[in-house]
């Protein structure tokens, strides 16, 4: 009887490897395709149902919802486009891309740790958590469409680790549901921003590092 060796199983790996083929530039375009239109459903979609912030409907721009749309819309599109790389072959095992998105989501979080540990007791219902529920479960559902449309991307093509496809997956659309949610959220505050906004980018990070690799090995 023969015994398969770590080598074997390597060798079977690459070969299969071999066979699949390549993802090509106008493949890579379809899947920031499929992201973007994700987008658009999701956020039309929750603007619809909910609408936009009153302030913003009579053409005020407040610096501190600029700036949140900035952090949190930079950090989706980078993370979706390095999602939708992740479906070629060998990718995934290029570190930089999903600690990247991991390290630029914490950012924010962080700076409202400090401040709220730094800030007198009277100041932390500027955390607003009245409206934290709120802001989490609109951000997870608005981006849990982009979820679904990356996933659906991924499965078209071989992610070399389902794991970190799943984690920056989950990253992209937490991050996505928060932007969306901020054109509609009236809080602008940084302990408010970066603890429910950023819980939300969390949450989805560990449901898209859970739930995602089983639907992605192939």
């Amino acid at each position: 009887m023969m015994h398969s060796t770590p080598r074997d199983f390597s060798l079977l790996i690459d070969g299969l490897a071999a066979d699949l083929a390549p993802v090509t530039p106008q493949q890579q375009q379809r899947g920031i395709s499929y992201a973007l239109a994700a987008w658009v459903v999701a956020g039309t979609g929750l603007l619809i149902a909910l609408g936009v912030r009153e302030d913003w409907g009579t053409g005020m721009l407040v610096p501190g919802a600029l700036l949140q749309i900035f952090w949190s819309g930079s950090l989706g599109l980078v993370a979706s486009w390095f999602a939708v790389r992740m479906a070629m072959p060998g990718v995934g095992r290029d570190h930089g891309g999903w600690r990247w998105a991991a390290a630029v989501a914490t950012t924010v979080p962080l700076a409202a740790i400090v401040s709220l540990l730094a800030a007198p007791a009277e100041r932390w219902p500027m955390t607003q958590p009245h409206a934290a529920m709120d802001c989490l479960w609109q951000g997870l559902l608005a981006g849990s469409v982009v979820a679904a449309a990356l996933t659906l991307w991924l499965r078209q093509g071989a992610p070399s680790s389902p794991e970190r496809a799943g984690l920056v997956t989950g990253i992209a659309a937490g991050a996505t549901g928060v932007t969306i949610v901020a054109l509609h959220c009236p809080v602008d505050a940084l302990m408010h921003v970066g603890i429910w906004h950023g819980a939300t980018i969390a949450i989805a990070a560990v449901i898209g590092r859970i739930a995602l690799p089983p639907l992605l090995r192939w």
